[in-house]
């Protein structure tokens, strides 16, 4: 009996990892790709550089791993409770709101680890629900620069 306690207190932990895993902008941007009512894009470190490049802000461009987002064509309240738990679950600090009208966002924002990684999660409820997530080396500044930059599609 005391082997069997044992073993499933060890157990604990895994389950939680598993949870906190489940709880992840990776499952939620997965959940929804190809799903009708949903728009899925993603855009890699490459394709920021080759859209700026001759532009003197590449290195700006490549600091960051990818950007995704998720729209939610049809808004329903499901969508953005599930991705208030992740946010709650992954320990990202709120930045900042802005209420506009009848759209409401709030960024949030996380980074650890050493090399750093980033990541910020945008989220804007409205007539349309929308998230963003912005993975990489930055700081906040550094994402507040990177918001002013232009896309010179050739």
């Amino acid at each position: 009996m005391k082997r069997l306690t044992v073993l499933l207190l060890s157990l604990l932990p895994l389950a939680a990892a598993a949870q906190k895993a489940k709880d992840s902008f990776d499952v939620f941007y997965r959940e929804h790709v190809g799903k009708s009512g949903y728009m899925t894009v993603e855009v890699t470190s490459d394709m920021l550089r080759l859209l700026n490049a001759g532009e003197g802000r590449e290195e700006e461009w490549g600091t960051i791993g990818s950007i995704r987002l998720v729209t939610e064509k049809k808004p329903a309240e499901q969508f953005l409770v599930r991705i208030r738990q992740i946010v709650a679950a992954q320990g990202y600090k709120l930045m900042t709101t802005v209420v506009e009208g009848d759209r409401h966002t709030a960024v949030y924002f996380k980074s650890s680890g050493n090399p750093r990684r980033s990541d910020c999660i945008t989220i804007i409820a409205g007539k349309e629900n929308i998230v963003v997530n912005i993975v990489g080396d930055f700081d906040i500044e550094k994402l507040s620069s990177l918001s002013t930059m232009k896309f010179h599609p050739r």
